[in-house]
């Protein structure tokens, strides 16, 4: 079930497990709408797992207040006692920190604390901060940890914020608590692959690998630039042996591109390299960005 866990930091951080794509959904469908270009893997993700016709006509994560209503609803204190052997609703659990790190505390929303996801229930993890209590966090990073037909995904990683923007010492306790976390929730051998925006999966996977023991490979498994053009942002090359063919235009995509995109997608995976079956049975943090 979901849990809430405030963590080490002045700035108020917080860590929430999501056993649901409406779950996730709720609390960030406003910062991932907004942040689509960026945001489309975890996004489609998501919705691909909520439902078309639900993504469409049946939610109720619109916009910024009803988040703010939603993190109301799960940090309200309980409404009745539980029994003596559960753990109540928002009970504080900690410190637990060692000598020499910040405590870290952790609220859970449900009667029992928090355990290791079972099988291969998707879920994903947020990290949320505020510079008060009394000030409706924001959203910072977004960890998926989700399968498919074929198998698992590798773990993904996003982040509202520009590259340029993205210090150390602001990334270093959100991915230090977010491991920590995937770490009480799923075996090392499930994180084969980490991709995402590099400093992100640089980081993440540093840490990772001094908390399992695991090697990290020394190159990445698939390194691409992400960016975008439209009509209005495209140039023709100055050298004029770069330009559109006769005949062609940029334009944006529609239904009918289906076929041919899937084509181009096939050929794209053929030609990939594929991760050993060993990496699963002996763990190595294959990079991807």
């Amino acid at each position: 079930m979901p849990g809430l866990t405030p963590d080490r930091s002045s700035a108020n951080i917080l860590i929430v497990h999501h056993d649901s794509a409406a779950h996730f959904l709720s609390a960030t469908f406003p910062t991932l709408r907004r942040y689509e270009e960026s945001a489309n893997i975890v996004f489609a993700h998501a919705l691909k797992l909520l439902g078309s016709e639900a993504a469409l006509t049946g939610c109720h994560f619109t916009n910024e207040s009803d988040v703010s209503t939603w993190w109301k609803q799960e940090t309200r204190p309980p409404s009745s006692a539980p029994p003596p052997s559960s753990v109540s609703q928002g009970h504080v659990v900690g410190p637990r920190a060692s000598i020499g790190r910040p405590r870290t505390i952790t609220i859970t929303t449900t009667t029992t604390t928090t355990v290791a996801a079972s099988g291969n229930e998707p879920f994903w993890l947020t990290v949320w901060s505020s510079p008060s209590p009394f000030i409706p966090p924001t959203l910072d990073v977004v960890l998926s940890c989700l399968n498919w037909t074929l198998g698992d995904y590798p773990i993904f990683l996003w982040t509202p914020k520009s590259p340029t923007s993205v210090s150390p010492s602001w990334l270093t306790p959100r991915i230090e608590v977010l491991a920590e976390r995937l770490l009480e929730m799923v075996p090392p051998q499930r994180v084969f692959s980490i991709f995402g925006m590099t400093q992100l999966v640089k980081s993440f996977s540093r840490y990772w690998s001094d908390l399992v023991k695991c090697p990290i490979e020394p190159e990445p498994f698939y390194a691409a630039y992400y960016s975008f053009c439209n009509p209005e942002t495209f140039k023709e090359s100055s050298s004029g042996g770069d330009s559109l063919p006769r005949g062609d235009s940029i334009r944006r995509a529609k239904t009918e591109d289906l076929a041919a995109v899937a084509q181009l997608c096939k050929e794209f995976a053929d030609d990939s390299v594929r991760l050993p079956s060993s990496s699963f049975a002996n763990p190595a943090v294959s990079l991807a960005y």
